[in-house]
């Protein structure tokens, strides 16, 4: 078990959460650390799939791999009921590690870039604009559409990467756009003040995705003082977090949050 202990007096264990598959009705990612290893997860999951008369399509598998010279790779599946299953190869060609991929909706990179999410939120807004800018709307209901409706969605594209706020303004200027064109404010009018209680009350995008940052961070030091079961995840999420921001600590060296 994980032990606090150790971390008062400052002693730095290492911790590991053994995850070899997470799925989620029919979509689901099988994880290794090496592909031997993933190999065999992957004959277990045919077999698997055999015995509950679930047909897979290799040709829709996406392989992410750490290597950033990885070419055309081959997978030998073997099966514990060979009279009944017969072994098959195939090939995959690993995903760029500059690629974002896809699980439960959510996009990924491996490289951290928040490009491609970016883009995703561009779209989401212009659409939104396109569908809405003919309509008799006024910027308070416009404001209510926009924290109902789009907040929810950007932010479930969001979560797992980090968006500057010059970015993620840019990204929805279309919107801000439609707003100053109903206040019939100058172009040039700052974005920041349709928050304010002056005018729409409207959620600025970059405080409503950061302050569900926060509170998610919030959730882990609550698991993690309270001798969860998942503090070893919370932990090694804490150390991955010293690790890209550079910190000169990690968060699991802390004893006492109130503080």
């Amino acid at each position: 078990m994980f032990s606090l202990e150790l971390i008062k007096k400052n002693e730095r264990i290492d911790l590991a959460v053994p995850i070899i598959q997470l799925t989620y009705m029919d979509d689901s990612m099988l994880v290794s650390a090496s592909l031997d290893g993933l190999q065999h997860l992957l004959s277990i999951a045919r077999d698997f799939y055999f015995i509950n008369n679930i047909t897979a399509n290799f040709s829709k598998y996406e392989l992410v791999c750490s290597l950033s010279n990885a070419s055309l790779i081959t997978f030998s599946l073997s099966s514990e009921f060979p009279t009944l299953v017969a072994n098959v190869d195939f090939q995959l060609t690993p995903l760029k590690l500059s690629s974002s991929f896809r699980f439960l909706g959510v996009w990924f990179n491996l490289q951290g870039s928040p490009s491609f999410v970016v883009s995703q939120i561009k779209d989401i807004y212009r659409t939104f604009v396109q569908i809405v800018r003919f309509k008799k709307l006024t910027s308070s209901q416009l404001a209510y559409l926009h924290s109902a409706v789009i907040l929810p969605k950007i932010h479930f594209r969001s979560q797992v990467i980090f968006i500057l706020e010059a970015t993620l303004t840019r990204a929805i200027s279309s919107y801000y756009g439609l707003q100053k064109k109903l206040l019939s404010v100058s172009r040039t009018f700052p974005a920041l003040a349709f928050s304010s209680s002056l005018f729409t009350k409207d959620t600025n995008p970059y405080t409503y995705l950061y302050q569900r940052l926060i509170f998610r961070l919030m959730a882990w030091v609550s698991l993690y003082t309270s001798g969860s079961l998942y503090s070893y995840w919370v932990a090694i999420t804490f150390r991955t977090l010293q690790a890209a921001l550079k910190w000169p600590s990690s968060l699991d060296n802390i004893s006492d949050f109130s503080k």
